[in-house]
């Protein structure tokens, strides 16, 4: 989607402090994962942090097209209590 928040290359020790922003302006915030090709297990927990916070105020939260590695690590942290994974169609 147009107005995704776009997740791109190798992400280590973010803290996706933007998030809230690009958020606020979205019914629902889609986070395109196309381009993510890994992430550190310290990224996610501060990714789960922050969308928490975004779920709690009603969003939903959708993850769309991440990559079967990327996915497992969002489901180990806990990220799929609180969000949709969409996978590409084959």
């Amino acid at each position: 989607p147009d107005d995704a928040y776009v997740l791109r290359g190798e992400i280590r020790s973010a803290r996706f402090a933007d998030v809230h922003g690009h958020a606020d302006a979205r019914d629902a915030f889609v986070i395109d994962c196309t381009a993510l090709t890994r992430m550190d297990f310290i990224s996610a927990g501060a990714l789960l942090n922050s969308l928490s916070t975004v779920r709690r105020t009603g969003k939903q939260i959708v993850f769309h097209r991440p990559n079967y590695l990327v996915a497992e690590l969002f489901s180990v942290v806990g990220l799929t209590a609180i969000a949709t994974i969409v996978f590409a169609k084959r």
